[in-house]
This record gives structure tokens, sequence and C-alpha cells, in this order.
């Protein structure tokens, strides 16, 4: 499931938990011949599309999908298809990338893609192990105890803020960055407006 650009996305994908665990050699739920891909939000309620596919980044009109095979591990076959499940031109992404992305975020700047050592855009790649998230132009992330920006199209890197600690959630909005932190017990969050964002890193 993923949502973006007020559309939520979902479809139901093989199970490979049993078989990650060793506990099994076929994942559950197999691949079926087609997938169903539900819309909420959108001008469509669904479509299918044929073969197996897991879902990456919606920007509320267009889905990134990456295919999958029988074990339901991706190919590094890239799909970009409309609400509609039309097919569209996808963007030039690597099959190691495709293969490697577990989550992702489609935006008018181009597609950014989540892996487990980091995220990479059009062209760059950083390597980091927090939270990230996308919004205004820019990817912000966090690398150790600190928020860093940079712009989707590319270009300089530079720190945002310093935390409290490295165990920190991130997000994006109309009001800016949200940031938490904190334990089971209490937890803090800050906002930090667009305008103070821009000072360190102006959307262009």
């Amino acid at each position: 499931m993923v949502a973006g650009g007020g559309v939520i996305a979902l479809t139901q994908v093989p199970n490979r938990l049993a078989v990650d665990g060793g506990f099994d050699d076929t994942p559950a739920c197999p691949a079926a011949a087609a997938s169903r891909i539900a819309l909420i939000g959108a001008a469509a309620t669904q479509f299918t599309l044929a073969g197996s596919w897991s879902i990456l980044a919606t920007d509320g009109k267009r889905l990134v999908l990456a295919r999958l095979d029988a074990d339901a591990l991706p190919t590094g076959e890239l799909a970009l298809v409309d609400v509609h499940g039309r097919r569209l031109t996808p963007p030039a992404i690597s099959a190691a990338l495709v293969k490697a992305a577990i989550d992702g975020w489609l935006t008018p700047e181009g597609l950014v893609l989540e892996t487990v050592p980091g995220i990479s855009g059009p062209g760059w790649t950083v390597r980091t192990k927090g939270a990230a998230t996308v919004g205004s132009g820019r990817v912000f992330y966090v690398q150790g105890r600190t928020v860093r920006v940079r712009r989707i199209r590319g270009g300089a890197d530079r720190a945002l803020l310093r935390l409290p600690t490295s165990q920190a959630l991130i997000a994006a909005g109309s009001f800016g960055l949200a940031i938490a932190t904190g334990t089971e017990t209490a937890t803090t969050v800050y906002r930090v407006p667009w305008r103070t964002i821009d000072r360190t890193m102006p959307p262009s």
C-alpha cells in the first residue's frame, strides 16, 4: 500500500515471511496471473494489470509498480501506469535499483526510491539508515543525529538541523517538516516551517 496526491493505492502481493524466515520454500498466496490494484480517492476505484506487481509510489494520478517473479522477488522491471491501468513511459531506472527498492515517492521533479542502504533520486544516491521523506521538491533524511536536505533534481546536500537523538521519524506537509523523537512513554514533535527550510535549501 502507498499513498500520495490524496490517493491510497493497494494490492495483494505474495507473502514471503515464512520463506525469509527459513520455515517454508514457497511464499504464501503465490503470484497470480494478474494484479488487482484498488484505489481510494482517485477517479477510478480499481484496475487489473497482467502479471504480479508491487506498488512503490503514486502521485495521485500515476503509479510506479515493480514486477515480481513466482517467488515474489522483484525482477527489476518497472512500470508507470495511470489510475486506469494504462501504460506510460517509465523513468529510466536501473534494474538493480528497482530490485532493491522498498518504498518510493513519485514527484514532479522525478522518482525517488528508498532502499535498505539509502535513498536514490535522479542521478544521485545517499547512504542512510534513518527516516526519510519528500516535500516541496526536496528530500529530507536522518543521518545519525542530523536531518539533511537536498533537491530532488540534484545539487548540494546540506545539514538542516541537529537532533537530540538518532531515533526520529520525519514527515513533510503543507506546514513544513514534522520531526518526532522520544520513547514509548513520551514523544516530542517539532515543526520546522518551509520559510526556515528555504533559508538552508531553497526549492530551486
